[in-house]
């Protein structure tokens, strides 16, 4: 079995997205995917990755994403070149999968677990922003989005109330008073979501590779510190007790 074609697909309702499909002589199509800086991939993926895959065998996975890797590695470890090997990657397994009849996680060593937990990573696009709603009137309607998030089955949630700040100092500060502002954000979140479902939903803070390792490390106190007292004390009562953790990392901890 042999690769003949490598092809790319976008819907403009999913700017963001872009497919792949790896066909073969044999019949077998396998469709992969990458997400986010489209164009930047397609152009990789039809000028550098498709020319080093055809007339490859699709099964040797492992062997074509070295050499594919060797040749684009001296641009580095990440980028659109490496976006575009991964969609291609995926592909090649839904082939793997296909041709031994046999889901992937046989192929990959075998279940270890029957469910797997899923978050929303909040970016969403047209109808359904959740961005949008997360950000729009300084997180006014955070708490509804937490309360649509439960109600479809999703109990965790990407979201970033320091982002604004991080980018005003390139990740090297971050003060407490700025912690105390992004968190202003997260309280009608997470009210609602200690009250009525007793932590029921997670968040998972997305800093975007910009902080230094300072920053970080006060954010966890402070976040442990203002998680801890969210729903038992008014908010400045909550920050009062957060700034003196900020101080002592250690007071953090008892309450």
């Amino acid at each position: 079995m042999k690769i003949t074609a490598i092809e790319s697909l976008q819907w403009a309702a999913y700017p963001r997205l872009l497919m792949v499909r790896v066909h073969t002589d044999s019949g077998l199509i396998g469709l992969g995917e990458t997400v986010d800086k489209v164009h930047g991939a397609k152009g990789a993926l039809h000028g550098t990755i498709a020319p080093l895959m055809l007339g490859q065998d699709p099964l040797e996975i492992e062997g074509l994403w070295r050499f594919a890797f060797d040749n684009i590695m001296y641009h580095g470890y990440a980028g659109a070149e490496l976006r575009a090997l991964s969609a291609v990657e995926i592909a090649l397994w839904d082939i793997a999968g296909k041709h031994y009849g046999a889901p992937l996680y046989h192929l990959l060593g075998g279940r270890v677990r029957e469910r797997v937990p899923t978050y929303n990573t909040c970016i969403g696009f047209g109808e359904v922003n959740d961005y949008r709603a997360w950000s729009e009137n300084d997180g006014a309607h955070a708490g509804r989005l937490a309360e649509s998030l439960l109600a479809d089955g999703i109990g965790a949630m990407k979201i970033w109330p320091f982002d604004r700040f991080s980018e005003r100092s390139q990740g090297q500060r971050i003060a407490p008073a700025q912690i105390e502002r992004g968190w202003e954000r997260c309280a009608p979140c997470a009210t609602r979501w200690a009250r009525r479902w007793r932590s029921a939903l997670n968040a998972t803070f997305a800093g975007t590779g910009r902080a230094s390792s300072a920053s970080p490390a006060r954010l966890s106190r402070m976040t442990f510190c203002f998680w801890r007292t969210c729903c038992r004390r008014p908010t400045s009562m909550r920050f009062a007790k957060c700034r003196a953790a900020q101080a002592s990392p250690s007071s953090a901890l008892s309450f």
